[in-house]
């Protein structure tokens, strides 16, 4: 039976989003929204909680391998209804996030967001979906899933009228229309196209919106920034170590004695702090508000930095020189070493004793040692502690999902 009518095939190829009602039960919403507890070191019944750290931007909550949300990934109607979308049921899913975004006051001044991730370098606009799972009823007021209806379409076509190195804002393509909340109840799971303006919503409301991201695509491709792209056998190993190597974080933050949350976090803002050194043939405009315009490769271009150091060399987040694809001479760590010795201090008894507690942060820091498998790795051989956690359960439906099984060739349906 098709979970999409002909009146919701009709509305997605209008609007650039679908609600398919009821995809998972009611026991794995719960499920989540208590992983997200764990996962912050919260207590969501208590508001006073939900303002406490770990806060990340918009609320976004960078969990991605728990139980719960591969309970939910490998839910038979939530691949049918990306099946359908996509009218091809050899998928890959995506290791999408979950969100908790409180209600805004004092503590947490989140208005609300609408922007694409996509490059817009690529064109032509080709398909790549989205997908937001409601864990609970979610009022147009609670800061859930807005977006500007159609404005995939006029994003389209922006990007066929405009040269190459232009790029576009929200402005410059809604020419109608403003952003519009889309409520849902718990269990609801909205699917929207990647060209849509979209953001989650400025919440005025008495009650957190949580939510978990979903997403698939294609068999053998990716979604990245610059859309669905063809993924390798090499893509392919790393998603399923990905997966594999899931349950160190958690290790990690049992040994030291804190919330998974507070490990993410310290080790992502250690690792955003590592540089490059980025030659540049030409300075066009010198370095204002942290940006540089700059001739690489014979192309003038913004360049993002956070100094420079000589006429024509610039230090240069080593995230962005990646994403860029900035070819650099050598790496700068003395940044991100300062973050790295900012412990999170435990709010549980650790698993490791004071002393060793202190040799191995003396270690990590010693070494730079910025990666949890590499942490794990390290409290297992040097303090003897053994990571006992495996990564999430899989059903058959799942090992295909992450790629571990081939789909067959008459292509598989969902078990």
């Amino acid at each position: 039976m098709k979970l999409l009518s002909d009146q919701d095939r009709t509305f997605w190829h209008q609007n650039g989003y679908v609600v398919i009602p009821d995809v998972v039960p009611a026991a794995n919403l719960t499920a989540v929204i208590d992983a997200i507890a764990e996962f912050t070191g919260k207590n969501l019944a208590n508001p006073e909680c939900w303002y406490q750290e770990p806060m990340v931007g918009g609320g976004m909550v960078n969990m991605n391998h728990n139980q719960a949300l591969w309970d939910n990934r490998q839910a038979p109607k939530i691949h049918q209804a990306f099946a359908e979308i996509w009218d091809n049921q050899k998928l890959w899913v995506t290791y999408d996030r979950a969100n908790m975004n409180p209600p805004t006051n004092q503590h947490w001044q989140h208005r609300g967001m609408i922007h694409w991730d996509l490059d817009m370098t690529v064109r032509p606009l080709e398909l790549c979906v989205q997908g937001v799972l409601y864990l609970t009823d979610t009022a147009e007021n609670q800061g859930g899933f807005q977006c500007v209806p159609k404005s995939h379409h006029q994003l389209r076509d922006w990007l066929k009228a405009q040269p190459a190195d232009q790029f576009p804002k929200p402005e410059d393509v809604i020419r109608d229309g403003q952003p519009v909340s889309v409520s849902g109840r718990a269990g609801d799971l909205l699917i929207w196209h990647s060209g849509l303006l979209h953001g989650n919503g400025h919440n005025s409301s008495d009650q957190p919106r949580l939510a978990q991201y979903i997403g698939m695509q294609p068999e053998w491709t990716v979604r990245t920034a610059q859309g669905v792209t063809t993924c390798d056998e090499q893509g392919r190993q790393d998603r399923i170590k990905a997966w594999q190597n899931a349950p160190c974080q958690p290790f990690v933050a049992h040994t030291i004695g804190v919330a998974e949350g507070f490990v993410e976090q310290w080790l992502r803002q250690a690792v955003e702090k590592i540089d490059v050194v980025v030659e540049v043939e030409a300075v066009v405009a010198q370095p204002e508000n942290g940006k540089a315009k700059v001739v690489i490769e014979e192309q003038q271009q913004s360049l993002e930095i956070v100094e420079q150091l000589s006429e024509t060399t610039f230090r240069v987040p080593i995230n962005y020189a990646g994403r860029k694809n900035l070819r650099y001479q050598k790496r700068l760590t003395d940044r991100a070493t300062d973050v790295l010795r900012q412990i999170p201090a435990a709010t549980f008894t650790p698993q490791l004793e004071p002393g060793d507690l202190t040799k191995f942060f003396q270690i990590i820091v010693e070494e730079q040692i910025w990666g949890v498998k590499e942490m794990a790795a390290l409290i297992n051989s040097e303090f003897g502690l053994n990571n006992q956690l495996t990564p999430a359960q899989l059903s058959p439906l799942g090992r295909r999902l992450v790629g571990i099984d081939a789909w067959d060739t008459t292509g598989s349906k969902s078990q």
